[in-house]
């Protein structure tokens, strides 16, 4: 069985931006930056205090792969059906309450899953991540899907 080597947590993630939302905080976006995540803070490039679909829609318009903690989205019919229509790449953490060093390190330890996600799966989708940076569960078109009425995803 191949070893994972420790580089693959070291290595930048190559092509992607990853748009780290507001409510991350500036901090987390700046270790992020500093550990392989070519990044764009929410207040940076895009204005703060936008509505959901506003930043979605710019995520999709900008090709940014979205990092969160809104665990509530799945629950939101607007909200997915937003996801689902801008095809976005979606992480979140499995956990709302963590830490900014505690977000960081479960994001820089979930790079490897990461790269893979980005690489294999069909967007839109949402991977939730564990505080050790594992997948906990992972929602796919067909899953976002589930509960929606045909015109909230037109």
């Amino acid at each position: 069985m191949k070893k994972r080597s420790a580089a693959s947590t070291t290595e930048p993630l190559e092509g992607y931006v990853f748009l780290v939302e507001e409510s991350l905080g500036k901090g987390v976006a700046e270790t992020l930056s500093q550990n392989g995540f070519r990044v764009v803070h929410q207040g940076q490039e895009i204005p703060t205090g936008i509505t959901d679909l506003d930043l979605f829609a710019i995520a999709m318009e900008k090709g940014y792969v979205l990092l969160s903690k809104d665990l509530r989205t799945r629950y939101r019919p607007s909200e997915k059906a937003g996801i689902i229509l801008n095809e976005l790449a979606v992480f979140q953490l499995a956990k709302g309450t963590m830490t900014g060093p505690q977000m960081c390190a479960a994001f820089i330890a979930a790079k490897p899953v990461i790269r893979r996600c980005l690489k294999r799966m069909r967007r839109p989708f949402i991977v939730r991540l564990s505080q050790e940076g594992k997948v906990t569960v992972t929602y796919s078109r067909d899953e976002l899907t589930k509960g929606l009425k045909e015109d909230e995803i037109r």
